[in-house]
């Protein structure tokens, strides 16, 4: 007995070594000391099947490229795979048992509050706004999918698996294929204006001009009459067609910079009883690439057409800003304002702003509330 005593004491110790192979025989008597072996046995089909998920499990997750967390229903770090060291150049020991918030930027809502907030009934959660920071302070864009993680033990523990996807040559591509398709399109506004200005334009002058001529020699009154009132016409169409060449590509844009555009159109703004614009410049405001003086124009441009179509606004500030190597444009309006969330996705001009900015690696943040106005704040870096 004392025999296999010390025999079951072996094999508990190569188990506890992680050899699950190991057996001892099983006598012909069938008797306690046969049970207990018996079940040893049994244990260690299940540690074995246990140790053999578990390690797969570990090469799936310190194989793959995306960065990959385990977080505790907390929001504390549980586990990381290898990626998330290589990429964010942490200490594995440094990020365990810290929150997960401590990945990112100080924004709000915080990375764990959209975790819980966006949840969905089969507790998968995708993210795409968010930057990770690198141990240095280094930002970087992310795409994140979470997902719960429902634990087996009595207490029905859960935990998150997180995935985040380095997406900032992804975005580059993107913000390069914006740039195109923004000056391509800037580039036709500016061809169609200037053919209209010195094509059209200068036919309805000379024809004005013309009509003009007739009318001083013409001695038949009824005839003169009707003479002045097509010059008068051609007048308000040499208006019309000037108005259209401005807001096709204002030539004060690139004669005086940004800041003189906006202006320029506050005054026709207010001198059509539209709005009244107040347009408030920085200490120091510089000149910028022409490609983001249209971009920013344009995006006060459309803002401005939407709080008179669609706000009933009476009123507009304009806040042009520099801020260390940002310049940084502040609108806000008195309109009835909207809820952005039942229109996000579905205003052609909102998307248009939102990607001249994202093409100069900008951040367009709207805030609108019904009966609170609307307002924007666009933030670019200029190197």
């Amino acid at each position: 007995m004392d025999n296999r005593l010390r025999h079951i004491h072996k094999l508990l110790a190569s188990y506890s070594a992680g050899d699950f192979d190991r057996r001892l025989p099983i006598s012909k008597h069938l008797d306690e000391t046969d049970a207990v072996i018996g079940g040893l046995h049994m244990l260690a089909e299940e540690l074995k099947a246990v140790t053999i998920s578990r390690d797969y499990f570990n090469n799936i997750f310190n194989t793959v490229s995306e960065m990959a967390l385990v977080l505790t229903a907390g929001g504390m770090i549980e586990d990381l795979n290898e990626a998330v060291c290589d990429r964010l150049g942490y200490l594995r020991d440094g990020l365990i048992g810290r929150r997960v918030d401590v990945l990112t930027e100080d924004v709000r809502p915080s990375l764990f509050q959209q975790l819980r907030r966006r949840r969905g009934p089969d507790g998968l959660v995708r993210i795409w706004n968010r930057s990770f920071l690198t141990a240095q302070g280094e930002a970087f864009p992310v795409e994140i999918t979470a997902r719960v993680l429902a634990g087996s033990g009595a207490r029905g523990r859960h935990g998150i698996l997180v995935t985040a996807r380095d997406i900032a040559s992804r975005l580059s591509m993107e913000n390069r294929l914006l740039r195109a398709m923004i000056d391509a399109q800037e580039l036709e506004r500016q061809r169609l204006s200037r053919d209209l200005h010195d094509g059209l334009g200068q036919q309805l002058s000379a024809v004005k001009f013309l009509v003009g001529a007739v009318v001083k020699e013409s001695v038949s009154s009824p005839l003169r009459e009707k003479l002045q009132a097509a010059n008068e016409s051609l007048v308000d169409i040499l208006g019309m067609m000037r108005e259209i060449c401005y807001n096709l590509m204002p030539k004060s844009l690139d004669d005086f910079g940004l800041v003189q555009a906006v202006r320029e159109l506050a005054a026709q703004t207010e001198k059509a009883g539209l709005m009244r614009v107040v347009v408030e410049e920085g200490r120091g405001f510089p000149t910028l690439a022409r490609a983001l003086e249209v971009d920013l124009f344009r995006v006060i441009q459309e803002f401005m057409a939407n709080g008179i179509r669609h706000g009933e606004a009476t009123h507009l500030l304009v806040r042009l800003e520099v801020k260390g190597r940002e310049v940084e444009v502040r609108l806000k309006e008195n309109g009835k304002g909207f809820e952005p969330a039942l229109v996000q996705g579905t205003g052609m001009g909102l998307r248009n702003m939102h990607a001249r900015i994202k093409s100069h690696d900008g951040v367009f943040r709207l805030e609108s509330s019904p009966g609170k106005g609307t307002a924007a704040r666009i933030s670019v870096g200029i190197g």
